[in-house]
């Protein structure tokens, strides 16, 4: 099988940490599938026979939601790839394959988070969600 592993790796942190230990474990564990990964650094990919680094660029951070839903699928199209596993909390709208994602974080998605860049009252609010006390507003 031919499976697609979307991967932001030209960053520092856990999703870049994750998905380069998902590779090298994958190419480890298991010769019989070819895995594409699909990333903004190429260099960044572990090396192994049924490993290949595809680039997908990325200008900036802000271009993310195009590499999630333009970009990604565009390479998962033209490798005839047969499922998708993206590690960084986005599946791509309208993707005709087969698709897992994995989120590392749920409090962004969390409706008593009070913005969406405000790290520190993110952590705050689920910590006292999560010891049962209501959030700050």
């Amino acid at each position: 099988m031919r499976i697609g592993i979307a991967a932001v790796l030209g960053t520092c942190g856990g999703p870049r940490t994750y998905a380069r230990a998902l590779v090298e474990a994958l190419a480890r564990s298991d010769a019989v599938h070819e895995y594409w990964v699909l990333t903004d650094c190429p260099a960044a990919v572990p090396r192994a026979p049924q490993v290949h680094a595809v680039h997908v660029p990325l200008a900036s951070r802000y271009a993310q939601p195009w590499w999630d839903h333009v970009g990604v699928p565009g390479a998962v199209r033209s490798l005839g790839l047969e499922l998708l596993h993206h590690t960084k909390a986005a599946l791509p709208l309208g993707l005709r394959v087969p698709s897992v994602v994995s989120v590392y974080d749920a409090a962004p998605f969390s409706t008593r988070a009070p913005s969406p860049g405000s790290r520190r009252s993110t952590t705050a609010s689920t910590s006292a969600t999560r010891r049962g006390a209501p959030a700050a507003s």
